[in-house]
């Protein structure tokens, strides 16, 4: 579906905002499937036993971000829809972040719907 379209990184900053969103997702994953490795390695820079590394510490939920990050992924790959720049775009609109997206803020309305009407035309 997607193979022969070209990749498009713009807008840039809540694609990144994206990207940091799916990275804390899949490193909650990792530390809740080998919670005995991120302990070793938490008890090891502190010089001392802070994290049990005999138990689970995580909650039962954790694994269900994967199936939401694959979630998230399919609907960027196949639909187009970005879930990350929509958390994006909500939190600039509540005061969150101040960076806007000017890709998303300067949308040609006009344009769209004149080449609606081309394809109406056409088709």
């Amino acid at each position: 579906m997607a193979r022969k379209q070209h990749a498009l990184w713009k807008p840039l900053t809540p694609k990144r905002y994206a990207w940091s969103l799916g990275a804390f997702m899949i490193a909650l994953c990792l530390i809740f499937f080998n919670p005995s490795t991120f302990a070793d390695w938490v008890n090891a820079i502190a010089g001392r036993t802070l994290l049990p590394d005999t138990s689970q510490y995580l909650s039962y939920w954790i694994p269900s971000l994967v199936f939401v990050c694959v979630a998230f992924m399919w609907l960027e790959a196949v639909l187009g829809f970005c879930v990350g720049c929509k958390i994006h775009w909500l939190l600039v609109k509540l005061g969150v972040h101040k960076e806007e997206c000017l890709a998303c803020n300067n949308i040609d309305w006009d344009e769209i719907a004149r080449r609606k009407a081309e394809q109406a035309g056409n088709g």
